[in-house]
C-alpha cells in the first residue's frame, strides 16, 4: 500500500489533484476532491 500513498500522501495528493483538474474541466467548475483512505491491519 506504500507505494499507493507514496511518502507523506505526495502519490494520492497528485492523482486526486488530477482527478480533479479533470474533473472541472469537464464540469466547468471549480472541484475540491477530499479523499479518505482507511488502512486494514
Amino acid at each position: 500500500m506504500k507505494m499507493l500513498i507514496g511518502r507523506a500522501g505526495q502519490v494520492i495528493a497528485r492523482i486526486a489533484g488530477e482527478a480533479g483538474e479533470d474533473l472541472a474541466n469537464v464540469f466547468l467548475c471549480d472541484v475540491r476532491l477530499k479523499i479518505t483512505v482507511k488502512v486494514k491491519k
